[in-house]
């Protein structure tokens, strides 16, 4: 509204503030080129001046997180994935596991897949962080064709584990789906997060933390 009004530099701090907090989406980027542009006549330096932006948001972000981390053992389970094939979370013992808790019926799960598959595209090709989408809470009448369809449907390569019984939802104390738990490579919970707030965040949150334990 402000840039619709003629308020560029009241539209670039709004955005600006909103773009270092975290807060970030394809259309803001193009209205603060926009106003970048109309000021300085060009969109040179635009690149190297967002870049800047956004590297301040993930340091705040990264600060914020290591002021939270926890370090909880994660319980140890074994679970069949879609192809029967028993998992255990010993079998990444060493790598950086994020379990995504989630269920077909849940809005919120679906939608933060496609940000999940870039993840998975990201991180798995290093072999340093395995993904596990652990499928709980599930009130399909046959769970595993349910996953397997929409898996299927979308053309999602995900490691699907059924929790049919909702064990390790319960022993890993979730409450809401989704929820994402990373795993350290001593195998302790170290940060959880709940909902989809949107890509960006999303993948900026998970570049966070994998950041930190690598460090």
């Amino acid at each position: 509204m402000l840039f619709e009004n003629g308020s560029l530099d009241g539209a670039k701090k709004i955005l600006e503030e909103s773009i270092a907090s975290g807060i970030q989406s394809p259309k803001m980027e193009e209205i603060l080129k926009e106003i970048f542009v109309t000021s300085q006549g060009s969109d040179e330096g635009f690149i190297s001046y967002y870049s800047d932006l956004k590297t301040q948001a993930l340091d705040d972000l990264k600060a914020k997180i290591q002021s939270e981390l926890v370090t909880q053992l994660a319980p140890s389970f074994t679970l069949s994935d879609t192809e029967g094939k028993e998992i255990s979370l010993s079998d990444y013992m060493g790598k950086i596991v994020i379990l995504d808790f989630w269920a077909t019926w849940c809005g919120p799960c679906k939608a933060s897949f496609p940000a999940m598959k870039k993840a998975l595209n990201k991180y798995e090709k290093g072999n340093e962080v395995k993904i596990l989408f652990v499928n709980s809470k599930e009130t399909a009448e046959d769970k595993l064709q349910a996953v397997k369809d929409l898996m299927e449907k979308n053309n999602y390569p995900f490691h699907v584990l059924m929790d049919n019984k909702n064990e390790v939802f319960e022993s890993y104390g979730v409450t809401l789906l989704p929820t994402k738990l990373i795993i350290d490579k001593a195998g302790n919970i170290r940060h959880r997060s709940f909902g989809f707030r949107g890509e960006t965040e999303l993948l900026d949150e998970l570049e966070a933390v994998i950041s930190i334990l690598n460090s």
